[in-house]
């Protein structure tokens, strides 16, 4: 699980009136001396009620996953995190901790590193810290569609490195498909750029959708003729009575339904009542996946944007993805993106893996 939205419907047009290629810059706090840049073409509410009517008209219905993720939805998955039962939360820090000098090795000094779906930076301040230790300093964008967790964690992770001023660090406020145009608009930009893509967020997508969503990135990177390279955390544990006791738990239920809560207030309606759903997991064999759903216990009808939309007893509506990708899964979705993996570090059983991915195109 982590922050992301619908590859499918998040292209849509630049507010009017705006000028994209000036993202509003907002200015934390002197002690922080940093930067909050809104490169978003959209606002979350103008955005995600499109998306849930989009969702709700497919064959296989869903809800936008950036659902889950409002302020309240950041707390009950920090609260998973905290569980202990969710075990990519341990496996991914442990392998970190032994791998973070050569990951650190690969990123040159100078470099722009944009982390994708930053939430807590529990892991950012440990690479930032390493490289510090190999005397490199480095430009830091979080991208995260929360302007308070981005704001908070910020400010957290600036006050621990107050002696490094040339490590500068800045939040970029906005989904994937808003990087992507804003690494578009950095075509006078000269420096490497390093994508930084942990805590398996890359696989909340289908391994297709992955594909296509990694290329435009590493397309976007390259328009101003910079070497662009990709670091992600991918999960790759085959063991379903580990995935079933991370992903169908209590946690994971409030977790889940909090989607709903937030999707009323966006509509402004009581459309979805938490007494009418339930929720439930499932391992996609075909898509190498877990996914959580939104369950109905009775016949439903539910008017949004005056169009109706009928959702039986028992129909699944889903949530969220999570692939579990081993590394030849991933080395083919690299393939697919027109990339290939340099180099890669995982821990001592292979269930967990941090790709370093290069294009294949030079």
């Amino acid at each position: 699980m982590a922050p992301t939205a619908s590859v499918a419907v998040q292209a849509q047009a630049p507010w009017p009136g705006s000028d994209f290629h000036r993202p509003t810059l907002e200015l934390l706090p002197l002690a922080t001396q940093s930067q909050l840049h809104d490169i978003r073409r959209q606002t979350n509410e103008e955005g995600l009620v499109s998306q849930i009517a989009a969702g709700l008209r497919s064959e296989e219905k869903e809800l936008p996953s950036l659902l889950l993720w409002n302020g309240h939805g950041l707390q009950l998955f920090d609260a998973i995190l905290d569980s202990g039962k969710y075990y990519p939360a341990v496996r991914e820090p442990e392998l970190l901790s032994t791998c973070m000098p050569k990951i650190a090795h690969s990123i040159s000094s100078g470099e722009r590193v944009i982390e994708l779906g930053a939430g807590n930076m529990r892991k950012t301040a440990l690479l930032l810290r390493t490289l510090e230790m190999q005397h490199k300093h480095v430009d830091y964008f979080a991208l995260d569609v929360s302007r308070s967790s981005l704001r908070s964690s910020i400010r957290e992770l600036v006050g621990l490195f107050p002696w490094n001023p040339k490590t500068k660090i800045h939040g970029l406020l906005g989904t994937y498909e808003d990087c992507i145009s804003w690494l578009h608009s950095q075509n006078d930009q000269k420096s490497p750029v390093t994508l930084l893509w942990l805590g398996n967020s890359i696989a909340n997508f289908t391994p297709s959708e992955a594909s296509n969503l990694i290329e435009r990135f590493f397309r976007a990177g390259q328009a101003s003729t910079v070497p662009v390279q990709m670091i992600a955390g991918i999960d790759g544990c085959q063991r379903q009575d580990e995935i079933v006791e991370s992903y169908e738990n209590e946690k994971s239920r409030n977790f889940i339904l909090n989607g709903l809560d937030f999707a009323n207030n966006l509509l402004g309606t009581k459309t979805f009542l938490t007494q009418d759903w339930d929720f439930c997991g499932q391992w996609n064999v075909k898509e190498w996946m877990h996914e959580s759903f939104y369950v109905a216990r009775r016949d439903l009808c539910l008017n949004i944007e005056e169009e109706q939309f009928r959702i039986r007893s028992g129909e699944r509506v889903r949530a969220i993805r999570s692939g579990k990708w081993p590394l030849f899964k991933v080395a083919d979705i690299c393939a697919a993106a027109n990339t290939s993996i340099a180099d890669t570090w995982s821990n001592q059983e292979g269930s967990y893996g941090v790709y370093l991915m290069k294009s294949s195109l030079h």
